[in-house]
């Protein structure tokens, strides 16, 4: 994994390695994240829930993936 974060900001770029077969027309990324603290991520898991935001993973308690209208992964996280 390589992780950089922009000068000056809090935007991190994590590249990961993989194995697994890449396809150039899906759009070059898998996911982007956004970071919330604590309280906030809980609001916004909240209110994913009462939008009727269908939830396509999670990662323990701290992060879950929704789509967006484009059909990229989102990850919605907090630390």
């Amino acid at each position: 994994m390589i992780f950089l974060e922009t000068p000056g900001g809090h935007d991190l770029l994590n590249f990961v390695g993989t194995r697994a077969k890449f396809d150039p027309a899906a759009g070059g990324f898998d996911h982007f994240g956004l970071h919330f603290s604590r309280a906030e991520w809980k609001k916004v898991c909240a209110r994913v829930k009462d939008a009727g935001v269908r939830v396509h993973g999670r990662r323990g308690n701290t992060a879950i993936y929704i789509e967006d209208p484009n059909g990229y992964t989102v990850e919605l996280y907090c630390d």
